[in-house]
Order: C-alpha cells, then structure tokens, then sequence
C-alpha cells in the first residue's frame, strides 16, 4: 500500500529513431521537430553508420572537422596512387587555401578556396552544425579499388557526444545520395580498424603503429590510409582536455574561432533565454542551406553561394 512509487521520478528524454543511431532531446519541455537531414529519410542501403571512441574531450576534435588545412598536411598521401581524388590533388598541390565562414542558421559554413589552376579554384564546403556536428565530403562510397570515385556522390557526418570529460564517441554517417553505398568496403576500411568496444586498434597506447618507413614515401602521417585514425592521433595527442591557453591561433584557423565564439554566443543567449541555432520552433528548417560540396569553379567567379547557381543534391529534405 505504499505511495512512494507515485511519488518518485525518473528523469527521461525524448528519443528519436533515425537509420541506426538514437538521438536525444535533452532540453526541457516537448522537443523540436527532427532536423530535416536528408539521412533522417534516406533508403537504409544509401546509409551506412557506425562509432568510433575517442580518448578526449569532444570538443577538440569537433573542432578538427571545422578545419579544412589540414586536409593538406594530416590526410596527405605521398604516393600518387593513392591521390584518387579530385580534392586529393588540389589540398596537395595548394595546402594554404583561402577560408571563407559565414554563420547560419545551423551553424557555419566554411568555404575552403584552393588555386586549382587553368583560371580556376577548388572550393569546398564544410559546415558546423550547432553543437556538436559537421557535415563535409566525405570518404569514397564504393572501393576505389574498383570503382574511381565520383565528385559529390554523397555526404560524411560527425556527432561527437560526450561520454565524460575525457572520452567521447564520435558517431559517423556516410550517405550515398542515389543508389546503394558499399557497406563491406566501409566496414573493412573503417569498423576494420576497430575492436568490440568500438575502439580503434591504432591508439595511444601502441603510439598509433605509426610507421616511419611508410612516412618517407607513401603518407605525410605514417598512420596508415583510415582517416578517422588519422584525426583521432591529431586530437588525441592534444591531451585529454587541451589548455586553450597556450595557443596560437592564425588565420587558418578562422573557422575554429568562428565556432568557438558562436557556441559562447549560444550559451549566453541560451541563458537568457532567446532563441537558439537548431531549435527553431516557429516551423522554420534550420538546415534548410545545409549544402556539402566540392567543386571547381572560375577564379573570377563569387564564392559565396555558388552552389545556388549548379545543380546540387541538398543534405536536407525538401
């Protein structure tokens, strides 16, 4: 006859089911409506999901997805014949690009201009989802072993979740944007590298097997060709949580600021109460100039804005 189990609570949130992976509201009250990404309604042989851990905290390496330099120096492959992409050719020929931010209403875009030579640049965009997202050009969605990648066949996504301080998952999404993707090639050259517990075999501990030889010929890293492994050595090897202030920040590094003032600026405007990037409630669609691109375009062409003039595939619904 007792009461007390009317009168305890547990907290609880809603949750939101979306081609593998769950995602929480963790505001108070109902929630807004799911983000439109075009992966939230995409056929389940076009996704393919996994996660990843990571032994730092998840702001540091969020911020590596905001950053497109070093594109040119980390992910940078000596042996041509592992250049088997457009952008490959480009971030190695130009690694100083020009980087162009602008804030959205989910986020930022990151305009990345390389010189791609005969009159033209390489721009690319990558974009900063509020707070802890990036959607960019990802890797290949078929083997490139059998099938040359095509330019803008699909989209990569990050959310880096917190687990503590400390340690995060970073949950990662490829989308093809027509057909089937190869989920073997993804699961071999991705989920490969990793153990049951979703860590990577390449880690701290064994100094990421970085290979020496491999350095002088065949990638700039020594890490092998799996880009995730790659920027969890970069962001890792910052230390658990990194101390800001012995920084030295540039002008490659407008886009990291970029986010960072944003994120204060939406902390304090949280704090106060007014309206906030990704939860708009008033029916409008935060993501609705969500755009992954990359392209040449003419030198003396805008930059800002230029998909609006190509036909592209949106990463959000209509």
């Amino acid at each position: 006859g007792s009461t007390f189990k009317d009168r305890v609570r547990h907290v609880a949130y809603p949750c939101h089911e979306v081609n593998g992976i769950i995602w929480g509201f963790l505001g108070a009250g109902e929630p807004p409506p799911f983000p439109k990404f075009s992966f939230a309604d995409a056929p389940a042989e076009s996704i393919w999901v996994t996660k990843l851990l990571n032994e730092c905290n998840y702001l540091q390496a969020s911020e590596g997805n905001v950053d497109p330099q070093h594109l040119s120096f980390l992910h940078r492959f000596e042996d041509t014949r592992e250049v088997f992409r457009d952008s490959k050719v480009v971030t190695h020929a130009d690694p100083a690009p020009q980087l162009i931010v602008e804030d959205t209403a989910f986020g930022s875009r990151t305009y990345s201009v390389r010189d791609a030579g005969n009159d033209e640049v390489y721009v690319r965009i990558s974009n900063f989802v509020m707070p802890n997202g990036s959607l960019f050009d990802g890797v290949p969605v078929d083997d490139p072993a059998r099938t040359p990648p095509v330019a803008n066949a699909g989209c990569q996504a990050h959310w880096h979740v917190p687990i503590d301080d400390t340690s995060h998952y970073k949950y990662v999404i490829v989308q093809r944007y027509h057909g089937a993707l190869d989920r073997a090639y993804l699961d071999r050259s991705i989920k490969g590298e990793v153990d049951e517990h979703y860590n990577a075999l390449r880690r701290k501990a064994n100094r990421y097997l970085q290979d020496r030889t491999e350095m002088r010929s065949v990638t700039f890293a020594g890490l092998g060709s799996n880009f995730q492994i790659h920027d969890r050595y970069a962001t890792e090897t910052q230390g658990p949580i990194f101390d800001r202030s012995k920084e030295r920040l540039g002008a490659s590094d407008a886009p990291v600021i970029a986010m960072r003032r944003q994120m204060l600026r939406t902390i304090a405007d949280h704090q106060a109460g007014r309206a906030i990037p990704m939860q708009t409630r008033d029916g409008e669609n935060p993501v609705a100039d969500l755009i992954v691109r990359s392209q040449r375009i003419s030198k003396d062409a805008p930059v800002s804005g230029f998909y609006r003039s190509v036909e592209t595939f949106s990463c959000v619904l209509p």
